[in-house]
């Protein structure tokens, strides 16, 4: 289940920075926001581990 969950992640990665570089603005606008709340996700998962604040 966790593996699925970091394939579905990490695809999620991709096409956010790709929209985010070759999509046009507003695309890239929405690209840039999924990316943003992908890394707080990541950097609350971090958290959550016991990892650096």
């Amino acid at each position: 289940m966790t593996k699925c969950v970091s394939v579905l992640l990490a695809g999620c990665v991709v096409l956010a920075v790709g929209c985010a570089l070759f999509g046009d603005e507003q695309l890239a606008e929405r690209g840039m926001a999924v990316l943003h709340e992908l890394l707080g996700v990541f950097s609350n998962l971090d958290g959550l581990r016991g990892g650096k604040p």
